[in-house]
């Protein structure tokens, strides 16, 4: 999807984080600040205040709010039971 007209969305509603229900989603990728920066080039605003060096918010055209993780967190998260 393209978002090339501005205004081509609903503005979103903020969030607190503690709501019930999604507020953002998490991804693991090989670079994070690349990837933000490829993500603002279509059309999503990083989230400045957010980046810890390596994790940091976007949020895309639409206002969902993402975390860019490095792909080496999924290597940390617990077995999944068989």
């Amino acid at each position: 999807m393209h978002y090339a007209a501005a205004g081509a969305t609903a503005p979103f509603l903020p969030r607190t984080m503690n709501e019930p229900g999604l507020t953002h989603l998490s991804i693991s990728v090989d670079d994070v600040h690349a990837t933000a920066k490829k993500a603002v080039e279509y059309g999503a605003t990083m989230i400045e205040e957010s980046d810890l060096g390596h994790a940091l918010f976007i949020r895309d055209p639409d206002g969902q709010l993402l975390e860019l993780l490095p792909a080496s967190y999924r290597d940390r998260l617990p077995p999944k039971p068989e």
